[in-house]
């Protein structure tokens, strides 16, 4: 199992889906961590979480594609 660190945080988790799949798309191992209440889904961040040695590959993509 690969150190997983954050990469990058939303509330939003059809943008932890697509940040997901571009990573995917690219070869990068991915997870997503929902923290939202199971009460409240709509409530709570979603962490993204690569490998620690894909970390810069993986800042760089979103980045360039998923910039506020």
């Amino acid at each position: 199992m690969p150190p997983w660190i954050v990469v990058h945080t939303t509330t939003d988790r059809a943008r932890a889906e697509m940040i997901k799949g571009a990573l995917e798309a690219e070869g990068i191992a991915v997870v997503l961590v929902d923290k939202g209440s199971s009460a409240y889904p709509l409530l709570g961040n979603v962490d993204v979480l690569v490998d620690r040695e894909q970390l810069l590959l993986a800042k760089h993509l979103i980045d360039r594609s998923y910039a506020p």
